[in-house]
């Protein structure tokens, strides 16, 4: 089994290129990586273990000329690519729309054309958008609530329709937050701990009660191979950890173990 990582480079897509390196997914026989090498990518994670079994191909997911290029040999494409901070596509929805979008579309077309085998879609939880008791299952309303999110869900659209018309076998996931080794300093557990290394005050959005489900990367990566051997054809999966905690506690957790006060949080406007 030949797999397409595209954004191989980044947090989530190394974690899984770190595992399969490690013997973890033995049903794999290679990877390739794709990755347009965005400030969010760090190539140093994955470049010690580039060789027989792993390689590396510098484009990006919205070029359909790459895209073949990428996908030709290949069995499965798992599409980690993706725009993914809220903040940012607040800021700059259109980069969202191309590269969640229009990225996913061109991945797809490629795939259907070279007659691919399986195509995983790493989409997100917060297509749900928000709920305030009990938990989502995957046939719960999809309410995106953010350029990010939106975006996302667009890109389960196209995944979706390329299932229904063509028949390609497609699978989808939607993760809780993801936290681990690696992770870019603009998410949540990071900047709070590097925010507090560099005497920085940690910005908390409200009162910071919005309860997160956390996720560590390698537990992520460990599923998305499970639905790669079994996830069935036009699924979506939830995955979770059952491990719930809202913001402001997360962060007075960090505080206690890095021995600070909680003089250190600054509540901003709500985004």
């Amino acid at each position: 089994m030949k797999v397409l990582i595209t954004g191989g480079a980044g947090f989530m897509g190394s974690t899984f290129v770190e595992q399969f390196a490690a013997n973890q997914f033995p049903e794999i026989e290679s990877v390739r990586v794709l990755d347009a090498l965005t400030y969010a990518s760090n190539f140093t994670r994955i470049e010690k273990f580039l060789g027989k079994r792993i390689s590396f191909q510098h484009g990006d997911i919205t070029d359909e000329r790459m895209a073949f290029k990428a996908l030709s040999g290949i069995d499965i494409c798992v599409n980690y690519a993706a725009e993914t901070h809220v903040d940012n596509s607040i800021i700059d929805p259109n980069k969202f729309v191309i590269a969640n979008s229009v990225g996913v579309g061109v991945l797809l077309n490629a795939s259907k054309e070279i007659g691919l085998k399986k195509f995983v879609q790493i989409s997100t939880d917060e297509v749900y958008g928000e709920i305030k008791k009990g938990e989502w299952n995957e046939n719960s309303i999809i309410n995106p609530r953010s350029p990010y999110s939106a975006s996302k869900m667009s890109g389960e659209l196209m995944v979706n329709s390329f299932y229904a018309t063509y028949g390609l076998n497609t699978v989808i996931t939607r993760s809780c937050n993801n936290f681990g080794p690696g992770q870019h300093r603009e998410k949540l557990i990071p900047k709070t701990i590097l925010n507090l290394l560099e005497n920085k005050k940690i910005p908390v959005y409200g009162n910071g009660k919005n309860i997160r489900e956390w996720l560590h990367s390698v537990d992520h990566a460990r599923a998305t191979y499970q639905v790669i051997l079994h996830g069935k054809k036009g699924r979506t999966y939830n995955i979770g950890s059952g491990k719930r905690v809202s913001n402001i506690n997360l962060i007075k957790r960090i505080l206690k173990l890095m021995n600070r006060s909680e003089s250190n949080i600054e509540f901003i406007e709500d985004r």
